[in-house]
């Protein structure tokens, strides 16, 4: 896992919101899991790309998080996937090598899977980052 979705993921997972959302210790993985206890939450993908222009030091993430709700679970869907835009409102969590300057909710959707029976939540996060200088 890399540094960045390893802060992103500590942040989200002390996050009160996304506790009442995916369960007290927060389903979040970094891979699919079978057998998980629903709702859970998996990284789909992470894109990096260096910011253009006068700011050298910053590195631009895009992130996709699936939430993944069983039978009636279109509620529970919604619910997570508000948690995680309240969350990027506010979060900022930073460490010894790394500052998150922003995180965006880029794009959010709830929808019913092909199987019926489970619903999916997606959002795209903007992550922002600034790699701090050690001395």
């Amino acid at each position: 896992m890399i540094a960045v979705q390893e802060l992103i993921t500590n942040s989200l997972k002390s996050d009160a919101g996304i506790k009442s959302a995916l369960g007290n210790t927060a389903r979040i993985y970094d891979a699919p899991v079978k057998h998980a206890l629903m709702p859970f939450a998996v990284w789909r993908r992470w894109e990096q790309k260096p910011i253009a222009g006068d700011y050298e030091g910053a590195v631009e993430y895009a992130a996709i998080i699936e939430i993944t709700c069983k039978n009636n679970g279109i509620d529970d869907a919604k619910s997570a996937v508000s948690a995680i835009q309240k969350w990027a409102i506010n979060a900022k969590p930073e460490n010894e090598q790394t500052k998150i300057i922003l995180i965006m909710t880029n794009y959010a959707d709830v929808y019913r899977a092909i199987d019926g029976r489970t619903f999916l939540g997606v959002v795209r996060l903007k992550i922002l980052v600034e790699e701090k200088e050690i001395s």
